[in-house]
């Protein structure tokens, strides 16, 4: 029984820290849009609508928020 809260307490724990850093910055949605595209394209020049959204969402983020330490 205590399995279960240390295991979903641990998945937490765990996050992929490149993730966490996308969310952070309101851009996850574009983001997630140049991985399905690459995964139905298979090559990302084919996704340049796709990279540039993230790229210009991206850019209006503050730079000194990519860095936590």
């Amino acid at each position: 029984m205590s399995e279960n809260p240390r295991g979903s307490r641990h998945s937490r724990e765990v996050e992929d820290p490149v993730e966490v850093l996308i969310r952070r910055t309101g851009c996850w949605d574009q983001h997630i849009a140049v991985v399905d595209c690459m995964g139905e394209k298979g090559d990302w020049r084919q996704c340049q609508v796709q990279v540039q959204q993230f790229k210009e969402c991206m850019s209006k983020k503050p730079s000194g928020s990519k860095e936590s330490s």
